[in-house]
């Protein structure tokens, strides 16, 4: 039997001005708590699997990260923190 990857899907968005992180981090929240597929998790249990519906953690599904202050060239390189 193949090894199971793990897989995540993230995305970096660059905004211009005026677009407010904790709109977009409610309006994140609400997707999740409104569709049931985007809180799925599957764990391996003996030879089959379960099914879990992901309790809801805000911490976790978003993340703001500011690099207005910081020279383009280092962006890059911090934007993964």
């Amino acid at each position: 039997m193949e090894p199971v990857g793990h897989y995540n899907q993230s995305v970096m968005l660059e905004v211009r001005e005026g677009l407010k992180a904790g709109v977009v981090r409610e309006v994140v929240k609400e997707l999740v708590r409104h569709h049931d597929a985007l809180r799925m998790r599957y764990e391996r249990v003996g030879v089959g699997w379960r099914q879990v519906n992901w309790k809801v953690n805000e911490q976790e599904m978003f993340k703001h990260v500011d690099l207005s202050g910081v020279e383009k060239a280092e962006q890059s390189a911090r934007s993964g923190q």
